[in-house]
């Protein structure tokens, strides 16, 4: 017997309507359940909640991960209380220690910060969350 695609296993479930990591591995196990072990790629398909959840905290709009690059494009009001926030302090601190694998742009109008080496959804999620850990009140 071969195992479901990816894409099988993920729709089966409302993925955007996981808001919690305790949601995540609810789904998870009822996936495994009914499909056994989730493959590689359903396992990035997955991460997607993790990303979408920590982009919210850092008042992104839109991601965008693409040939292991990924750009965040934040709120576009320039008036938006997220310009004073620790959320956006820790990406600058970080922006400002990491020069040589990120970059704070304007595209289009938009601000946006680019990060360089992220293979994969994991290693965005992972790299978002190093720099939500990072103290950074303004």
């Amino acid at each position: 017997m071969y195992p479901p695609p990816a894409s099988a296993c993920c729709s089966t479930g409302n993925l955007d309507g996981l808001e919690s990591p305790t949601d995540v591995d609810a789904f998870c196990l009822r996936m495994n359940d009914r499909f056994g072990p989730i493959p590689h790629e359903g396992e990035e398909l997955i991460q997607v909640v993790h990303l979408r959840r920590l982009g919210r905290y850092f008042g992104t709009e839109r991601i965008i991960l693409k040939n292991g690059r990924m750009r965040l494009y934040f709120v576009n009001n320039q008036d938006s209380p997220f310009y004073q926030s620790a959320a956006f302090g820790q990406i600058l601190q970080f922006a400002t220690t990491n020069i040589h694998r990120c970059k704070l742009d304007v595209v289009g109008g938009r601000n946006t910060l680019l990060l360089t080496s992220i293979p994969s959804v994991k290693a965005g999620v992972d790299i978002l969350q190093q720099i939500s850990e990072i103290s950074g009140e303004l």
